[in-house]
């Protein structure tokens, strides 16, 4: 166990005082990415960055045609937050941007006719940009399932232990 085990305690308090520090400066550089691995790795749980606040969050389980009601529905995949424009000053806009699977039906060429022929389940993404890293988040308790529970992780530290 590493001697900054404390540092990877989750709190699933998103603004009061428990919230996580943001302009933390790390001794070692690292790569912007780890949020969005981790998510990836470990859904259910919010994973932050502390130099500049972005989170990732990834709903459970793989996407399957089973979980479409009709062939245009949208399925929510995964949710991040980050700096509206990165290097912008710590109290500055924060974009929630919103990953989605969907029902993607290719069409061939066939005999002289469009013909559907292949389903595939593709993918898009949405955002909106917010004025603070709170209004950002109190939408995402709002808006995504799970979100408000989430445990938070600072997964920087805790993929540098790996």
């Amino acid at each position: 166990m590493n001697a900054d085990q404390s540092t990877l305690e989750t709190t699933s308090d998103l603004t009061g005082t428990d919230a996580p520090e943001i302009g933390v400066t790390l001794e070692n550089h690292t790569h912007r990415a780890h949020t969005r691995y981790a998510g990836h790795d470990e859904p259910e749980t919010i994973w932050y960055d502390p130099r500049d606040g972005r989170e990732c969050y990834s709903l459970p389980g793989e996407i399957t045609f089973a979980d479409f009601d009709d062939a245009d529905d949208r399925v929510l995949s995964s949710v991040q937050v980050h700096p509206h424009r990165p290097g912008e000053a710590i109290d500055g806009k924060y974009v929630v941007i919103r990953h989605y699977a969907y029902i993607e039906t290719l069409r061939q060429f066939h005999a002289g006719e469009h013909v559907d022929s292949v389903s595939r389940i593709g993918s898009c993404r949405d955002s909106d940009v917010f004025d603070s890293i709170e209004a950002a988040r109190e939408w995402c308790c709002e808006h995504v399932a799970g979100y408000a529970d989430a445990p938070r992780k600072d997964a920087v530290r805790a993929r540098g232990e790996r």
